[in-house]
């Protein structure tokens, strides 16, 4: 009995939520956004209007960009975005990381581990670091390429707390 009542509800659930999606998607559609509209656009949308950020609105963004011509009553194409990253210029990857996005950038990327969302320069080296509701910045200095992508992708409007790279691993590690 109780397997039959978690399939009604489960099946109850994901209708409501195909029919937001479907909604979300036609909404994006009014406003006049397409396949080809750049994705900073769509996710401030979403962010002033709808107040959708971080996965959620990089997640929704994914589903209008695969589904955007097919809205009809087909089934929505879910991609697992989990571990797919976005690529980006680092001059316009400050928004991504406002938004807590994980992103493929020139000699930069971010990703999630361990709860956290990790910026990270040449592929290892830590220089943002958001967890539990803190945004933290890498006091040390590596190099001036790496100080200039850290001034690209700086989140902006919020309290960062400077640290050292040592201490940054410690919170990425939990």
């Amino acid at each position: 009995m109780k397997e039959i009542i978690r399939k009604i509800l489960k099946e109850e659930v994901s209708t409501q939520k195909d029919n937001y999606q479907r909604k979300m998607i036609e909404i994006l559609k009014r406003e006049g956004f397409d396949a080809r509209t750049p994705y900073q656009k769509v996710l401030k949308y979403l962010n002033d209007v709808m107040s959708i950020v971080g996965m959620d609105a990089f997640e929704m963004y994914q589903l209008f960009k695969d589904n955007v011509s097919t809205v009809s009553n087909d089934p929505l194409v879910r991609k697992d975005i989990k571990d797919r990253k976005m690529k980006t210029a680092n001059i316009r990857a400050r928004d991504v990381v406002v938004n807590r996005i994980p992103f493929k950038g020139s000699n930069t990327h971010a990703e999630y581990r361990n709860g956290a969302y990790v910026v990270f320069s040449y592929g290892w080296y830590p220089v943002f670091v958001y967890k539990d509701g803190q945004w933290f910045e890498n006091e040390d200095g590596y190099s001036m390429s790496t100080k200039k992508q850290m001034s690209q992708m700086r989140p902006y409007n919020f309290d960062i707390i400077k640290t050292n790279k040592d201490k940054l691993w410690d919170i990425i590690r939990g």
